[in-house]
């Protein structure tokens, strides 16, 4: 094989390598359909390229021939079976065992009938076989999307990607030593098809992750936010200061002065809307190893270890930055009212920063941090800091706001 078409196959076997750890990582956690998933689109198209482009050492041609159409006839009805549970979200297939014994039957009936013919035909047989799998998940995908499914748009450039590959990998098997760019097209097609359900997969595994944490925080998570609840910012900062770590606690609150406002003039759901997007920008803003959680009905809570001051500062401003920025609220989706124009809100932020080095209480922490976000509304800079509750409030100056 020419040096370049080792390269981009290669490039194929690190994407499918990337994509069984994430299998791997998501069947540690639990989630073991999708790791199923995950391993069955990294195992099944390895084993595809390994058998077409000759690195299973078959040396009689009928023999491979025989084998490549068994392994594209059970490869097709496998990817079928875990692209149409990917399709309806990991839910078990309890009302289409009709489907399956159909799926397997028919199946079943092409390898009998690949053995009838010559070796070659039986794999063009089996190829065929594939390729109306294929046009029949790109059908059953489009009607998915066409009822809003934003999985099944990823799943027709998937399989459309795996039918490209199908088809060059036949004619690399079929026609002897082919150009390098019949070997790059079947290498591209596969890293697309394989990188494609990795995403249509990621998609479902986070909203597993987030389902999970949901369950597993109960009433101390917030639907909104998608943060830790207000009831429990309390426990987050006694965990914190019961950790024995010796750096000190830095507390940053975030008030919101003006969503109540938005609430009584474009109604609930500009105000969730409001609180979703902000806690959106919190978390971008927000530092790696911080702890986030909503505050009160209006605000939000940010957790660092750190004894440097200037830090909790300079995130404050970040944050600050961040959630200055306006949102689109107040459109009228269906288009029937016209006095229903869209809106730019812009959020009236106070900013409250303490940094704690005693065993002060958590609700201590909490409050005075959130008193001072409040007081914060009357400075210019919108940023209070204090390292006490005996300390003088210092008002931070934002540059470049």
């Amino acid at each position: 094989m020419d040096s370049l078409a080792a390269a981009f196959w290669g490039g194929f076997f690190t994407v499918a390598a990337f994509m069984l750890a994430a299998a791997i990582g998501a069947a540690a956690r639990g989630f073991w359909r999708v790791a199923a998933v995950g391993a069955t689109y990294s195992l099944v198209p390895s084993l595809f390229v390994c058998s077409y482009i000759g690195l299973i050492p078959i040396d009689d041609p009928e023999t491979q021939a025989r084998f490549l159409a068994h392994l594209t006839v059970l490869g097709s009805v496998g990817l079928t079976s875990q692209l149409l549970l990917v399709l309806r979200g990991y839910r078990k297939p309890t009302t289409d065992q009709r489907l399956w014994l159909l799926l397997l039957l028919l199946g079943g009936a092409i390898l009998v009938a690949s053995w009838t013919l010559p070796p070659i035909w039986g794999l063009w047989l089996a190829s065929a076989y594939g390729f109306s799998h294929g046009l029949t998940l790109i059908a059953l995908a489009l009607l998915k999307a066409r009822r809003g499914n934003g999985v099944a748009w990823i799943s027709v450039a998937g399989v459309t990607l795996a039918l490209v590959s199908l088809s060059s990998l036949v004619w690399i098997v079929t026609h002897g030593g082919v150009s390098v760019a019949v070997h790059g097209l079947a290498a591209t097609s596969s890293m697309g098809y394989v990188a494609i359900m990795g995403w249509a997969m990621w998609m479902r595994y986070a909203h597993a992750l987030e389902l999970k944490q949901v369950l597993a925080q109960g009433p101390s998570y917030d639907p909104v936010t998608r943060l830790p609840s207000h009831a429990h910012a309390g426990k987050l900062v006694g965990s914190f200061l019961r950790s024995g770590s010796t750096q000190p606690l830095g507390v940053i609150a975030v008030s919101l002065a003006n969503v109540a406002a938005l609430e009584n003039l474009h109604g609930r759901a500009a105000y969730n809307h409001a609180l979703f997007v902000s806690a959106g920008r919190l978390r971008r803003s927000a530092p790696m190893g911080a702890q986030l959680g909503r505050l009160g009905d209006d605000g939000f809570l940010v957790l660092m270890r750190t004894k440097d001051a200037q830090l909790l500062k300079h995130v404050g401003a970040k944050v600050l930055r961040a959630l200055a920025q306006p949102i689109h609220v107040g459109a009228d989706l269906d288009g029937d009212d016209v006095q229903a124009v869209p809106t730019e809100w812009t959020a009236d932020v106070g900013i409250g920063i303490t940094l704690r080095r005693d065993s002060d209480t958590a609700g201590s922490a909490v409050a005075t941090a959130r008193a001072m976000s409040r007081a914060a509304f009357a400075s210019a800079g919108r940023i209070a800091y204090s390292e006490s509750r005996e300390a003088p409030v210092q008002e931070v100056e934002v540059v470049g706001r």
